[in-house]
């Protein structure tokens, strides 16, 4: 592992699904690193409009949709797009999501959030 441009830690992503899913559940999207890439600034910073604009418009077309059964692992890099798809069932979609870095990554906050989007919450659970 490396530091990015601007001293950004790399960091490897372990996805590992506890449904089975597919594109009607959210599965994981990646870019290839080998299709066209976005504009982008420094590694570390957020995406600017211009990224996320192309994105929208350009690399949907060239995402691959990771359909993975209960329990299948996909290791990926902190430098390779990628994202989930909205969940269109009526069912969880649990994923272990596991990160590696070797320094620090998030500064003083963690580096993101995993919000719950999908089916409501059992009484007495957070959403």
């Amino acid at each position: 592992l490396a530091l990015g441009s601007g001293g950004a830690a790399e960091y490897v992503s372990l996805w590992c699904p506890l449904d089975t899913v597919s594109p009607a559940n959210g599965c994981l999207r990646l870019l290839p690193s080998d299709a066209p890439q976005p504009p982008s600034a420094a590694a570390d910073a957020p995406a600017s409009e211009a990224t996320l604009r192309w994105l929208e418009e350009e690399g949907e077309a060239l995402a691959v949709d990771v359909c993975a059964e209960a329990g299948d692992a996909v290791l990926f890099s902190s430098r390779l797009w990628h994202c989930s798809g909205p969940n269109r069932t009526g069912a969880d979609r649990r994923v272990y999501y596991g990160q590696y870095s070797r320094g620090a990554i998030g500064g003083e906050a963690p580096l993101c959030l995993a919000v719950r989007t999908g089916p409501a919450a059992a009484p007495g659970r957070e959403t």
